[in-house]
């Protein structure tokens, strides 16, 4: 773990915190009853286990591999298997147990995580076994949040893979490629595209508190 934070060089914002932004919305951790789990790296997992009442949707079976694999391989792929919930298995629901519905281009089809069409799982391969982003195509301009499917969105609509030390962690880079020319499909079509970790701003980002 601490060599994984050395190379990476990953900080909590302490205003990022997830205490601290549902505290600004009126909620608590113990509030939350679902979270959307889009791949187990570490710096997605890591505060899992401050929401003790939450469901988990996310893919079993990546899971599962997960729990069969070897602390060595987990540990190239960022997998911490210490990280997640003692009783994980139990609040997990199945992202693709979820029905198959179609998202429209360039998506295809995704899985429809709430059963109302609004909120879609879709698969963008490469950066992590599963890895998948979410689609709100309901919204006045449809969002595909595509979370770890690249870092910059510039390098993204540049057809650019991720370099290192993203690159260290991928799961299958061959694929990264697919998943980009996917954002820029979606991009062009007239959707918005946001990242996990790009640090430009984007107009559905949480306004910062005032000082």
């Amino acid at each position: 773990m601490r060599g994984y934070a050395a190379v990476l060089r990953a900080e909590m914002v302490p205003d990022s915190a997830p205490e601290r932004v549902l505290h600004r919305l009126g909620f608590r951790t113990e509030d939350v009853r679902l979270i959307v789990l889009s791949h187990f790296h570490a710096d997605h997992v890591a505060t899992l286990c401050r929401f003790p009442k939450a469901r988990v949707l996310a893919r079993r079976d990546v899971f599962e591999r997960i729990r069969a694999c070897s602390p060595a391989r987990n540990l190239r792929h960022g997998i911490f298997t210490e990280l997640l919930p003692p009783d994980l298995a139990g609040r997990l629901i199945d992202v693709q147990a979820r029905p198959v519905v179609h998202a429209g281009p360039p998506l295809d089809e995704g899985r429809d995580l709430l059963g109302d069409g609004s909120l879609l799982a879709i698969d963008l391969p490469g950066h992590a076994d599963g890895h998948f982003g979410l689609c709100f195509p309901k919204l006045p301009t449809p969002l595909l949040y595509a979370v770890d499917a690249q870092w910059l969105l510039r390098a993204a609509f540049e057809q650019r893979v991720p370099g290192f030390p993203a690159s260290l962690v991928a799961e299958k880079p061959g694929q990264l490629a697919h998943s980009a020319r996917l954002l820029t499909a979606f991009r062009d079509a007239g959707g918005h595209v946001m990242l996990c970790h790009d640090p430009d701003p984007a107009p559905f980002d949480l306004r910062e508190p005032s000082a």
